[in-house]
C-alpha cells in the first residue's frame, strides 16, 4: 500500500478535450430545451385544480415532451450555436499540465488508486489488495443472498409505485458494485487498514420514505 498525496485539491478540473466539452454543451442543451418543452405545454394546456396535482416524489418522467412550434427557431439557433463552436488552442500553464500527467498517470496504472476516508490522501493498491479489503468489509456486514430476495424487494417497491401512481418514473432495484475508502487516520492503520464501506445499491422507495419522513418530524417540531 503506497500513500500519494498530490498537494492540490482534487476538485480542480484540468481542460477537457474537444470531443468531452462538445459532448457535454450538448447534454446540457437538451436538458434545456427538454425543460422549456415541458415549461410551454404546460402553459398551453393548464390543469385544471392544481390541488389535484398528483404528488410525484420527485421523480423525472421518462416521457418525451412535444415539440412547440413556437420554439423550433430558438431551438435551431441553440443548436447552432454547438455546430459552429471554434476552439482555439489552450493556454496551458504548469499546473494544468501537472495535472493532464496525474490524470495520464490514473488511467495508465494497474493499480487501484482509493481515497482516505477524512484526508486528501490517496492510496495505491494492487487488485488482489483491495478485493481482500472490499470483501472483508462487505461479509461483515451483510450476508450473501438469492435472486429471489432482490425480486421480492422489486416487486414490493412496484406495489408501492403503483398505489402511489408514479410506476412510470421509478426504476427497479439497480445493481452498483459497493466500494471502500480507507480510515487512515485511526491507529495502526499501517498494520491494520481500517475501511469505510460505501454501498451505492438502493432502492428508490427509499426516496419516497424520506420525504414522508421529513414531513413527520417537522410536524412534531412544530
Amino acid at each position: 500500500m503506497e500513500r500519494i498525496n498530490y498537494n492540490y485539491s482534487l476538485k480542480n478540473i484540468p481542460i477537457q478535450s474537444k470531443n468531452s466539452y462538445t459532448k457535454s454543451m450538448i447534454n446540457k442543451t437538451e436538458s434545456l430545451v427538454k425543460r422549456m418543452r415541458w415549461k410551454a405545454f404546460f402553459h398551453d394546456n393548464p390543469t385544471p385544480d392544481t390541488n389535484q396535482q398528483r404528488n410525484n416524489f420527485g421523480f423525472p418522467s421518462e416521457k418525451s415532451p412535444p415539440q412547440n412550434k413556437d420554439l423550433i427557431p430558438f431551438e435551431n439557433d441553440m443548436y447552432n450555436l454547438i455546430k459552429y463552436t471554434q476552439f482555439k488552442r489552450p493556454q496551458t500553464n504548469q499546473f494544468q499540465q501537472t495535472l493532464k500527467r496525474d490524470i495520464r498517470e490514473l488511467s495508465c496504472s494497474e493499480k487501484i488508486f482509493v481515497p482516505a476516508d477524512k484526508t486528501t490522501n490517496i492510496y495505491k493498491l494492487s487488485s488482489v489488495q483491495y478485493q481482500k479489503l472490499l470483501t472483508d468489509n462487505i461479509t461483515a456486514t451483510y450476508k450473501k443472498s438469492s435472486d429471489s430476495t432482490k425480486n421480492s424487494i422489486d416487486l414490493e417497491a412496484k406495489n408501492i409505485a403503483g398505489k402511489l401512481k408514479i410506476a412510470d418514473r421509478v426504476e427497479s432495484f439497480a445493481r452498483r458494485e459497493a466500494f471502500i475508502t480507507l480510515k487512515d487516520h485511526k491507529d495502526n492503520f499501517a498494520n491494520n487498514p481500517k475501511c469505510r464501506l460505501i454501498n451505492p445499491a438502493k432502492s428508490e422507495i427509499g426516496l419516497i420514505s424520506k420525504q414522508h419522513l421529513e414531513k413527520i418530524v417537522a410536524s412534531v417540531q412544530q
